[in-house]
């Protein structure tokens, strides 16, 4: 299907050059046998250099070592990681303390539409004041969430589960 403007792409014989033209890789991938392990060093390598990569799909798609490797050696500029094949992530894996990775809650297909949109304007409108990014977290002991950020998260999190808003 061909749309005035956005160049398609489809089948795997084009996965290449798709690949070649994502400055970002947005993965919203199901869980089946084939996508299993897809996100892998011989994928990730043929991004473009400084590419980034949002993993909302499924945990058991991304190959961990692969993208720290990519990272590592400065050909992906960074991931935001929503899912992981353990959960929680264990406290010592070392994708939380990555510069160049930020890990949420596992919200990407918890929450309404209308919530995952006021989450996305609130992370906008703080990215755009210089203030902490709401429901991003980081362990690596350098800065911690603050009182308010932590209220907000607790909040947040109430509002959009233990109303049942999913």
């Amino acid at each position: 299907k061909n749309s005035h403007g956005v160049q398609c792409y489809a089948e795997n014989d084009q996965l290449a050059a798709f690949l070649r033209e994502s400055h970002i890789l947005v993965n919203l991938l199901p869980d089946t046998i084939a996508t299993r392990g897809i996100i892998n060093a011989e994928l990730l390598e043929q991004l473009p250099p400084n590419a980034g990569l949002i993993n909302v799909g499924r945990g058991h798609q991304l190959d961990h070592d692969a993208l720290l490797v990519g990272l590592n050696n400065g050909h992906l500029s960074g991931a935001v990681l929503d899912v992981f094949p353990v959960e929680p992530l264990p406290p010592e894996d070392p994708l939380w303390r990555h510069p160049r990775i930020i890990i949420t809650s596992h919200v990407a297909s918890l929450i309404s539409n209308t919530a995952k949109a006021k989450q996305a304007i609130e992370i906008i409108q703080a990215d755009r004041s210089g203030l902490p990014l709401p429901l991003v977290f980081n362990q690596s002991g350098e800065e911690e969430m603050n009182a308010k950020q932590e209220q907000l998260t607790a909040a947040r999190l109430a509002e959009n589960y233990k109303f049942g808003k999913r």
